[in-house]
């Protein structure tokens, strides 16, 4: 083994350390297949920052500016919360931040932890030292007790990321005491000690989370939400997909753009959520190659439909370059869809739902790697995890991205409003409900989510002005939900619903609740991004022509 002086350790580790996380960020991005020779040099030649609204001061930022001082008090910010929907681009916005630190261009951070909950998530039952959590977790040998009370000499220049911090970590343990160095705690336990301070003080953290997440947390002095693209980051990102694209780069983008601009399909809400971007791109890029059964999506529901299809050709080994029909794509995939929508079902309520799946998981349910990769929707697929995750570094994992999640609930909720009804009354997150509600909307509305329903074997008596009545009457009975947030989830519903006339069903509640809320008629809000998310607008662009009804507002 080689040796290295005391101070020569430090600065080893550190080197050590700056290899481990590009690794971890190119790692990353060959698994969603973005391009396999991506490195952390080129990451701007695929990655658009989506739209970042500074929450106290009003004002659109920079992601590195989320670690900025106050603009008004020059205070550095120690705990920020990056939060925003599924999809709208959290997990790569925080690493492009750790992508600037391995480079250096985050001077004021000389130490950088990245942890995704994901997979610490896997062990919130399990014990765990803060060794471990910082070095066995990142593939590092221990280093010994005074080599890393010098590593951490200057806490302040210290930054801890949680990335995705809605797995089922919150805990009452969090505002406990300091945990030393080798002690072994739940992980739970442990993360919420650093993310409170208790274990590391004088260390920054930016935790990354939906919605839902902002009343849950309580230690934050920046909150910051993620609104995603607007028209010019979709304009650059549908360059540079296209210019990466491995076929007819011309018309693969020329189909993309004529399809946005026909205001007939308004999907201007899909291309503002970057992953549903980067889905809508897939799915014309399979059609442009000759997949005419598959078809370009107006609603998110159908996008996600689309795309369950889409990656089936791409990757199932019984479909992949072939040009199967819709039903024979769907009968491969027939029982690993019902399975998981169970599974996603349970996971609702707050029971454990396992977020990262084993080779053996996979070989107990009857799925290739393949139909697994597809259910993974774009996102982490390991072969080898090491450190306290798996005790077996061999061991498969795949991860299905919580917007899946959500999608394949909505299936399990379809049939009948009873089982939605207590679905809604059982679900802590409401975040991740609204969202599960959305796809509800959109099955039970369009002719060909009904059509991909069917072909699984639900049958559903369920109608979108059911849903409607259902959440208007569960806002009456508890108020479980800011009354704003559910005004913007009915006209998002009406939206995915594509049936305009349902906002008789919703108008008086709306009517009784919209002035005290938005303070103004809804029609003259400032329509920019510092009001509402883009996707809400789009909603409110839709239903906007019927709502005759809000001159009485005026």
């Amino acid at each position: 083994m080689k040796y290295f002086p005391f101070s020569e350790k430090v600065q080893h580790l550190k080197q050590l350390l700056r290899s481990v996380h590009k690794h971890k960020i190119e790692t990353y991005l060959r698994e969603k297949r973005y391009n396999e020779n991506i490195t952390v040099n080129n990451l701007s030649d695929i990655y658009v920052e989506p739209y970042v609204h500074d929450v106290e001061h009003n004002r659109q930022i920079k992601v590195e500016e989320l670690l900025s001082p106050d603009p008004l008090t020059g205070k550095i910010p120690q705990k920020v919360l990056l939060y925003g929907p599924g999809g709208i681009g959290k997990t790569m916005a925080a690493l492009s931040l750790l992508s600037m630190w391995v480079d250096g261009q985050l001077p004021s951070i000389e130490n950088l932890f990245f942890f995704s909950m994901r997979e610490l998530s896997l062990l919130r039952q399990r014990r765990c030292s803060l060794a471990d959590l910082l070095f066995t977790h990142q593939g590092i040998q221990k280093p010994r007790a005074d080599i890393v009370r010098q590593y951490f000499a200057n806490m302040s220049q210290s930054l801890f990321i949680f990335e995705d911090c809605e797995s089922g970590l919150y805990t009452s343990e969090w505002e406990s005491e300091p945990i030393r160095y080798d002690t072994e705690v739940k992980v739970a336990k442990l993360v919420g000690s650093i993310i409170c301070g208790k274990t590391m003080p004088g260390a920054r953290v930016l935790v990354t989370a939906r919605p839902g997440a902002v009343n849950e947390y309580h230690v934050f002095d920046r909150k910051a939400e993620m609104y995603g693209f607007d028209e010019s980051r979709v304009d650059r990102y549908l360059s540079m997909y296209c210019a990466g694209s491995d076929t007819a780069n011309d018309n693969i983008e020329s189909l993309i753009r004529n399809y946005i601009d026909d205001n007939n399909n308004n999907i201007g809400s899909f291309c503002y959520v970057p992953m549903f971007c980067n889905l809508l791109c897939r799915i014309a890029k399979l059609i442009w190659n000759g997949h005419n059964q598959m078809y370009l999506p107006k609603t998110i529901t159908q996008l996600l439909t689309t795309s369950v299809l889409t990656f089936a050709v791409e990757h199932h080994p019984d479909i992949k370059g072939n040009t199967p029909s819709e039903y024979d794509v769907i009968a491969h995939l027939k029982d690993p869809l019902l399975h998981h929508s169970k599974l996603a079902k349970e996971g609702m309520s707050g029971l454990p739902i396992k977020l990262l799946f084993s080779e053996d998981d996979l070989e107990r349910w009857g799925l290739s790697k393949s139909t697994a990769r597809l259910l993974s929707l774009l996102m982490v697929f390991k072969d080898k995890v090491q450190g306290p995750v798996s005790r077996e570094d061999t061991e498969l994992h795949c991860f299905v991205h919580f917007i899946m999640q959500e999608f394949l609930a909505a299936i399990g909720l379809v049939s009948n409003i009873d089982d939605i009804e207590r679905q809604m009354a059982d679900t802590p997150n409401l975040g991740q409900l609204d969202m599960v509600l959305t796809f509800v909307s959109g099955l039970v509305s369009d002719p060909a989510n009904r059509h991909f329903l069917e072909s699984l074997g639900f049958q559903t008596t369920v109608t979108a002005a059911d849903l409607l009545r259902l959440i208007v009457k569960q806002d009456h009975e508890n108020r479980r939900r800011d009354r704003k947030r559910t005004i913007l989830l009915l006209l998002r519903l009406v939206y995915e619903s594509r049936q305009p006339d349902l906002w008789a069903v919703i108008k008086d509640f709306v009517l009784n609740y919209a002035k005290d809320i938005f303070g103004n008629d809804v029609r003259e809000l400032n329509l920019e991004y510092t009001e509402i998310s883009p996707v809400e607008l789009q909603a409110l662009i839709y239903v906007m022509p019927h709502m005759d009804d809000f001159t009485m507002l005026t």
